[in-house]
């Protein structure tokens, strides 16, 4: 018997380093030898059904994708960042035999692409789906309008769609594509040439979706058209999400929420990127109107303005159990106040480096020190004046009697500072397995050799 290296190249429908499930890599020995042994379909017709049968149960719970690049898995700056996206690996007339083969059991496909015949390619691929689509992602395809719509129109039960991301899409295209995909739940098309927001234009028109898009590609982003928001919040009752990544957020775009579906459901709100930005008075109004509030994020650059906020969050509402806090503004006070006025139950504090030691009383000597169940300090109270040492934890530990869930992560450049010897972190983890923690990550058997950890410990 032949190997598939001495077939005709027509014989074969791909090749592993072109196309990939979502899981598996693609440089996977055994699923290159699977997808070689595949490729011998087109040498009966027998082979050719076995292949059908195959992939239809797989292909019809996992994406396929027509995404791969050179080097591995890469994605490149330009197609990340830049003005288009990168040609897919897979040549044309692969892409057609694939989906002369498989097509119809393809539910989910991913596919990249500029160049004309390789979306002409792409095209022929999904119109051999027959109308079975569920979910499209062309974020990464150079795919023009037109074409978008046919692939829609020959997709109606897309319940997920994700337009090209350097293309504009015409409004016009936009309220053609709601029209002839009435399942879609998730949707996304790119911002080029759009002044505004998805909430604040395009949104209205699909009555399925599922969250409320205010983010914009412009940094820090102000949503102006508030009566469109509103308008989309209060038609749209299954919308369970706010996306607000990279926005400028004030009490005046909540206060369009306030009232919703949306707002009465919302449990969480903040942000936890690098350019969001959230007024004081933002958060205020969203513990105010939303009732079923309980989570807050607080972004890096927010400015919460001090120990005052956190008096005047828990004067605003008794809701509020869990903070993540970003804000590098935030002090040893700021914690005092967060503790002492609320009724915590999980506390998150990331990258604060201006906290230190003192934040052992500032949380036992607190109100929240009998709520406590989870908390996370990350690269905080590091600096060799007042170092969060492993006793600190352990006294932390000790003042916290409900709390069984903790992460401690220390920068390496610190760790000579945080006192970790042997005998404290071990009680450290007793003291956690003893309130029936499951210990995921700990690295005390790396001080008997003398080595310091840089995640002392993460349980569950």
């Amino acid at each position: 018997m032949g190997t598939t290296s001495s077939l005709p190249a027509d014989v074969l429908t791909t090749h592993v380093a072109k196309y990939s499930f979502r899981y598996p890599s693609i440089y996977d020995e055994n699923l290159s030898r699977k997808w070689d042994f595949l490729g011998l379909r087109a040498t009966c017709k027998l082979g050719a059904d076995l292949m059908r049968r195959y992939v239809s149960g797989t292909l019809r719970q996992d994406w396929l994708n027509l995404q791969t690049f050179s080097p591995p898995n890469a994605i490149s700056y330009v197609e990340r960042w830049g003005a288009d996206p990168a040609d897919m690996a897979a040549s044309a007339r692969h892409v057609r035999a694939v989906g002369t083969v498989i097509g119809a059991a393809c539910k989910s496909l991913k596919a990249h692409g500029r160049s004309p015949e390789k979306i002409a390619a792409l095209e022929y691929f999904v119109f051999r789906t027959n109308g079975g689509l569920s979910e499209l992602d062309l974020s990464y395809s150079h795919v023009s309008p037109d074409l978008l719509l046919r692939m829609c129109r020959v997709s109606p039960k897309l319940t997920t769609l994700q337009g090209p991301k350097y293309v504009v899409t015409p409004d016009a295209t936009i309220v053609a594509i709601s029209a002839a995909c009435t399942d879609l739940k998730f949707v996304d098309f790119s911002q080029v040439g759009k002044n505004y927001s998805p909430a604040e234009t395009w949104q209205r028109h699909f009555p399925g979706l599922n969250f409320l898009k205010l983010s914009h590609d412009s940094p820090r982003y102000l949503p102006t058209r508030l009566d469109v928001v509103r308008e989309v919040a209060l038609t749209r009752p299954q919308i369970t999400g706010l996306d607000i990544a990279s926005c400028y957020v004030t009490a005046r775009v909540i206060e369009a929420i306030v009232g919703t579906p949306l707002g009465d459901q919302l449990d969480e709100f903040g942000a936890d990127d690098e350019v969001t930005v959230i007024e004081p008075a933002a958060f205020l109004a969203a513990a105010r109107g939303f009732p079923e509030l309980a989570h807050l994020v607080i972004p890096r650059d927010s400015m919460m303005g001090g120990p005052n906020f956190y008096i005047d969050l828990s004067r605003t509402t008794a809701n509020i159990t869990s903070l993540q806090i970003k804000d590098d503004a935030t002090t040893d006070a700021c914690i005092a106040a967060a503790c002492s006025h609320l009724r915590l139950e999980s506390l998150e504090l990331d990258d604060l480096f201006l906290l230190s030691s003192s934040i052992v009383d500032a949380i036992t000597r607190s109100r929240s020190a009998a709520t406590l169940v989870y908390l996370n300090i990350a690269n905080c109270a590091e600096e060799p004046q007042s170092p969060l040492r492993a006793a600190d934890v352990l006294r932390l530990l000790q003042g916290c009697p409900a709390l069984g869930h903790l992460n401690w992560f220390v920068d390496s450049a610190y760790q000579e500072y945080a006192g970790l010897d042997r005998g404290t972190c071990q009680a450290i983890y007793d003291l956690l397995e003893s309130r029936g923690a499951t210990i995921e990550l700990s690295y005390f058997g790396q001080l008997d050799g003398g080595e310091t950890p840089w995640c002392i410990v993460e349980c569950g």
